[in-house]
């Protein structure tokens, strides 16, 4: 197994893109941002993934990044975002790009390069309503720019844009400030030049303010499952295309007040077992994340207890007196907030299953020590656990009972084929039961050996097979522990 691995799920940025794309005004394109290898995500899945969302267009910052999108993909239209030395503009047009200018010693190398390709460059003039970086500050220079831009020959006025600072900041006024900015210079271009392309939206204004949409909207972090907000993705839809995947390499028992990590940032509330994942500042894992991330295993978080994992003890009291058999079935349903109708038929299903569906308005002191067994046995199944947990769950009946709940139990596992961990001191009951066997020792526990047990089911406890396992097993239990 490798120690990280780093999973891009396709379908999510398609999703993505379609939800975005469903956010913005009608009329309104979605250029999804392909820049940085797809934010590192990879940008020739993802940008396939985008368009096949419903994203129209591409954009990346870098000549080299238009070379390869360009490549990729010919047919899309593709904007070159960033500023570009001679080299990386003619790297960009050779892929087909249309490219960013807001000075006009920039046009004019455009424009010769046109010439010399033989065919117009399509340009878009960046007009800087507040970013404070790449674009033209001044309106007036940049409609004057836009319209020396269209009387080029070789140059052709696709677009103009503008780029926000503030979108992701819903407390800041500034955004305001640039939207009204930059509606009024996109309105005094397409006064001139009807058909160029107004844009501005980022990720967060398209959730922000359908003002903001214009005519297309460049979508970078969302397309990626990312809140631009930095809030829970999902509550916008939004599904995370990245996930990071490792192994458990080491448990280890914390007890109060121990610490774990740099700066001991984290310390033990309580006794505690605490996993240990491979991981470092080498695949990605900044120290920034330590207390501020989530860990998921079989693809649900680890938060102590929950409805993962179902119990059943030996002690009988482990049923509620007050309440039938049905509704002991039906309490961890309850707890989910299934509804009644839902729970009881669930209930009974599962009654069915161990044979007690006569009994599902018997209370508890009515039924047998084995009939409660069985009742705790639907109950900790009502609620589809991942694992079933099971403490010598048969120890206090009576031999008779006993065999009797072993065969019902590997009846329910053929039909439910739950995972079922086991406790149980009685050796023939393991070779029954078990597919494989854990053979434990006295303090300080230790395994000893792992059976696997290769008998047909159902089992004959009779058999010579049988037999020669129980033999093998307590060989293991009998023992001496090496000097």
């Amino acid at each position: 197994m490798m120690r990280a691995v780093a999973r891009i799920d396709a379908a999510a940025v398609k999703r993505n893109c379609a939800r975005l794309k469903a956010e913005l005004r009608p009329g309104a394109e979605l250029c999804a941002v392909v820049k940085a290898d797809g934010y590192g995500h990879g940008a020739d899945v993802c940008a396939d993934a985008a368009l096949s969302g419903g994203a129209t267009r591409l954009a990346v910052a870098t000549g080299t990044e238009a070379a390869q999108v360009g490549r990729r993909f010919p047919q899309v239209p593709l904007l070159t975002m960033g500023a570009l030395t001679p080299e990386d503009l003619d790297a960009a047009l050779a892929a087909g790009s249309e490219v960013a200018v807001w000075r006009d010693g920039f046009r004019a190398l455009a424009g010769a390069r046109g010439r010399a390709q033989g065919r117009p460059v399509r340009v878009h003039v960046k007009y800087d309503s507040g970013m404070g970086r790449l674009g033209n500050p001044d309106p007036r220079e940049v409609l004057a720019l836009a319209r020396a831009c269209d009387a080029e020959p070789n140059l052709e006025l696709a677009g103009v844009w503008t780029h926000f600072a503030t979108a992701d900041e819903p407390a800041s006024d500034f955004f305001e400030t640039q939207l009204q900015r930059f509606e009024t210079v996109a309105a005094a271009v397409k006064a001139e030049f009807p058909d160029v392309r107004a844009h501005a939206a980022n990720s967060a204004a398209v959730f922000r303010d359908r003002r903001a949409h214009f005519d297309m909207a460049r979508c970078g972090v969302a397309v990626y499952g990312l809140d631009p907000f930095q809030g829970d993705p999902g509550e916008r839809g939004l599904a995370p295309a990245m996930s990071l995947h490792s192994y458990v390499a080491d448990v280890k028992r914390f007890a109060p007040g121990d610490s774990a990590g740099y700066g001991q940032t984290w310390r033990a509330a309580g006794e505690t077992w605490v996993a240990v994942l491979p991981l470092g500042y080498g695949d990605g894992v900044r120290r920034g994340l330590s207390n501020n991330a989530e860990i998921l295993i079989g693809g649900r978080p680890v938060s102590g207890q929950g409805f993962d994992r179902g119990i059943v003890f030996q002690d009988f009291a482990q049923l509620f007196p007050w309440r039938t058999a049905l509704e002991n079935v039906a309490f961890g349903l309850e707890m989910k907030g299934v509804p009644r109708a839902e729970r009881e038929r669930v209930a009974l299903e599962q009654l069915r299953l161990v044979k007690l569906e006569k009994f599902a308005a018997a209370y508890p002191h009515h039924l047998s020590g084995g009939m409660q067994q069985r009742v705790a046995i639907a109950r900790a199944l009502a609620y589809n656990p991942g694992v079933l947990l099971m403490d010598e769950p048969f120890a206090a009946l009576d031999a008779l009972t006993r065999d009797e709940m072993q065969r019902l139990l590997a009846e329910v596992w053929r039909e439910t084929r739950k995972t079922v961990v086991y406790v149980t001191h009685n050796v023939a009951e393991a070779v029954y039961l078990a597919d494989r066997v854990v053979v434990m020792s006295a303090h300080p526990g230790r395994i000893r050996a792992v059976v696997s047990i290769r008998l047909p089911r159902p089992r004959d406890p009779l058999s010579v097979e049988f037999l020669q396992y129980q033999k093998e097993l307590l060989g293991h239990l009998t023992r001496q522990e090496d000097a």
